[in-house]
């Protein structure tokens, strides 16, 4: 199946979101950070095949990726000590990649061969203080079922030598959820108001987290936002950017995608009962935004 216009929409509004909560609430921490040798099993092929990677998870996931959130530090290489010093890396050296959603770094597993596992690696990083996922799960397993490591922004744990794992959902999270759609006649010409009902989930780690993002969600209300595409997400397949840098602002500015501004029609926000929070995640507090968003489009041209 092509791409559809829901498809376009809910990359286009995950990718604003990250955005909106990087600037309005500032809400990330600049770290130095160790990574720490970690296999992943879907890039684990060498030393005997040089196309596999090694590759080396910080404490963190995720990081900031935008390079013109103020204050944020995005790094463009790392620190690597083979045992003479700390020399920079660049992204590109030695095959290096950043993948900046699992918060690690990717290396040509050939230039290595020897002591891939003893590397000592450093850089300078800006992590988000809630994590921002498209759902994969339904509200329910969400809620009920999930279980979600804590990467707390405060507390990190060195001494244990390793980094997170790649792919599980770290909290604190916000989860992002199409709920519900519907086109209601707009304009003569076959013209149509499309809208978009986006929840929100939100597992923070303190109640000031969660007070806080919030009433940013429920501020961003009559605040427009460009459909970017669907093509236009910034990661390639390794998480790392697909053309070195990125800049939303400048994505929403050259974006040649058709069609009007998306806009926020209404945002409401609401917690559960400290004891409902106790008996699903008992080291989370748990809050819902629901976004109502709409675009005046012509879906049958």
């Amino acid at each position: 199946m092509i791409p559809q216009f829901q498809h376009e929409a809910n990359t286009s509004f995950a990718l604003w979101l990250d955005y909106y909560m990087s600037t309005k609430a500032g809400a990330f921490s600049n770290k130095e950070v160790e990574l720490f040798y970690t296999p992943d099993e879907r890039l684990l092929q060498y030393p005997s095949d040089p196309l596999g990677f090694t590759t080396y998870s910080s404490e963190y996931k995720q990081w900031i990726y935008d390079h013109e959130i103020p204050n944020a530090q995005v790094p463009d290489g790392v620190h690597i000590d083979m045992g003479n010093g700390y020399e920079f890396c660049p992204r590109g050296q030695s095959g290096l990649m950043i993948d900046f959603d699992n918060g690690r770094v990717l290396l040509d597993g050939d230039k290595f061969p020897n002591n891939y596992q003893n590397l000592k690696i450093k850089t300078d990083v800006s992590v988000k203080d809630v994590n921002i996922y498209l759902a994969d799960d339904t509200e329910e397993n969400l809620v009920i079922q999930g279980k979600y490591n804590v990467n707390s922004r405060t507390t990190p744990n060195y001494a244990q030598g390793v980094g997170i794992e790649p792919y599980d959902h770290v909290a604190p999270a916000a989860f992002i959820s199409m709920e519900s759609s519907r086109n209601t006649p707009y304009a003569f010409g076959g013209e149509d108001l499309t809208t978009l009902n986006y929840r929100v989930i939100l597992f923070a780690e303190d109640l000031y987290q969660l007070d806080g993002f919030m009433s940013v969600c429920t501020d961003a209300r009559e605040l427009a936002i460009r459909n970017l595409g669907y093509d236009n997400h910034p990661f390639d397949a390794y998480g790392d950017l697909k053309q070195g840098s990125y800049s939303y602002s400048d994505a929403v500015r050259n974006c040649q995608h058709p069609g009007p501004l998306m806009f926020i029609q209404d945002v409401q926000a609401s917690k559960i009962s400290d004891k409902s929070n106790k008996i699903n995640n008992p080291d989370l507090y748990l809050g819902f935004i629901d976004f109502q968003v709409s675009q005046a489009r012509f879906p049958r041209s």
